[in-house]
């Protein structure tokens, strides 16, 4: 997770570092509310769903609400969005300056 020193935050950030953070987790309850726009209640915790069987993240850096769904109730109705793709993040790699660092990671994603 990089920004350029000064960058305004996305208004989505903490919610695309919860799913970096815990990248089987799928974005749920208030949570989805707000990312979609259907409440203007804004949680101070991002509510994640992760399976019945699955072992809980150990998170201090972002307030996670986990919550234990399985089956049809954990994979029906997700939607996948990209926030940042990785030709955006090569292209401000360059801007930046940082292009050689960030090659290999940039590598592994892809």
């Amino acid at each position: 997770m990089y920004a350029a020193q000064g960058a305004k935050a996305s208004r989505h950030q903490t919610v695309v570092q919860a799913a970096l953070r815990v990248p089987h987790g799928v974005v749920c309850l208030l949570s989805a509310l707000r990312f979609h726009d259907l409440t203007t209640r804004s949680p101070f915790e991002i509510w994640l769903a992760i399976d019945v069987k699955a072992r809980a993240p150990k998170e201090d850096i972002i307030l996670l609400r986990i919550v234990r769904f399985s089956g049809k109730a954990l994979a029906s109705g997700v939607d996948h969005h990209t926030i940042t793709t990785s030709d955006e993040l090569w292209r401000y790699a360059k801007i930046c300056r940082v292009a050689r660092v960030m090659r290999p990671y940039l590598e592994a994603v892809v």
